[in-house]
């Protein structure tokens, strides 16, 4: 067993990977193929070259009591083959990146994988969830908007230099973010 992990930007995926990741998330989640992911940061573990858990980390932006907020999301985890602690060495390796660049990172996760992101390293801010939306929701948009408006969703993230969770956890108010990942 060999692990490696790569760390490749968006625009410089090539045609074949893109497709395979779209199938993967398609899977997992019955999302549609990928746009605008040219700035993300994919982050793919290998076994013996066996593409085995995939992720991504995305540029957002939340506006909160009128302060603006720059932080990357955390999205689209998926270990391929269970069992096996590929999704722990995924998450690993997208924190010590977040660390490395002194950024925070957040996304979304169902309340039963809550305590997985918690062993891997991260914070889980329950009930968090309700109070994200979206500026001007399109009708693809309020079927994400209404998602993370359900109690069985937690925020899970890691803070940075700017520390917004910390500031967004000290009131009740709503956070405007950019657009749902």
């Amino acid at each position: 067993m060999k692990i490696t992990i790569d760390i490749i930007k968006g625009k410089d995926l090539t045609e074949d990977l893109i497709q395979k990741l779209n199938k993967i998330w398609n899977k997992a989640f019955s999302s549609k193929p990928m746009k605008e992911y040219e700035k993300d940061n994919f982050f793919l573990v290998y076994d013996d070259k066996k593409l085995v858990s995939v992720g991504r980390l995305i540029p957002k932006k939340i506006t909160y009591l009128g302060k603006k907020y720059n932080f990357l999301g955390i999205g689209y985890i998926v270990a391929i083959v269970k069992g096996k602690g590929y999704g722990k060495i995924l998450v690993n390796s997208m924190l010590n990146y977040l660390k490395k660049k002194n950024k925070t990172g957040a996304g979304f996760c169902d309340r039963k994988n809550s305590q997985f992101y918690i062993k891997s390293g991260l914070n889980v801010g329950a009930g968090l969830a309700k109070r994200f939306y979206f500026p001007t929701p399109t009708k693809n948009d309020k079927e994400n908007l209404e998602e993370f408006y359900e109690d069985n969703h937690n925020v899970i993230y890691w803070e940075g230099k700017e520390k917004p969770i910390a500031n967004i956890l000290k009131t009740k108010q709503k956070i405007l973010i950019d657009k749902p990942w």
